[in-house]
């Protein structure tokens, strides 16, 4: 079995760094990680959601001095004023779900104008002929009946 160490020999360089070296090695040591904690933190508020390059972000990004993960900075950004709760996207057939459900219980309480099948036809005819199916649509979402358009 070939083993690759190989014994160090004399003509290595032995010699011990100066103490000018040393301190210049030191001072490199501390700048790089001066930078590194720079970048660490960053990287923490970009992940947050909080530009540290933004003016008005600047100054809570200057200040914080608490934990940098991800939740904590946000919340207290949020709780700071800084940053609002984003509002979130209802998925649209929740949102649909939720509208017939209205109309359900709009209906139940009795505020839903009364349903007459002719009227409703002759409706539907008449927005159709003076506004096509953009027309019909319209009149259509009168009823609570919303039309999606199909993928061709």
């Amino acid at each position: 079995m070939s083993d690759n160490y190989t014994q160090p020999t004399d003509d290595d360089d032995d010699r011990q760094p100066t103490p000018q070296e040393l301190r210049e090695a030191a001072k490199r040591g501390a700048k790089a990680k001066a930078e590194a904690e720079a970048l660490k933190r960053e990287n923490a508020f970009l992940r947050a959601g909080i530009d540290p390059d933004d003016q008005r972000l600047r100054y809570f990004v200057k200040g914080y001095e608490g934990e940098l993960s991800t939740d904590t900075i946000r919340q207290a950004a949020i709780e700071a004023g800084f940053i609002s709760v984003p509002e979130q996207q209802e998925d649209p057939a929740i949102s649909q779900a939720r509208q017939g459900q209205q109309r359900v219980m709009a209906a139940a309480a009795g505020t839903m104008p009364e349903f007459d099948p002719m009227s409703a036809a002759t409706g539907l005819e008449t927005a159709y002929n003076e506004g096509g199916l953009d027309g019909l649509s319209a009149y259509a979402q009168q009823f609570g009946v919303t039309f999606q358009p199909e993928e061709v």
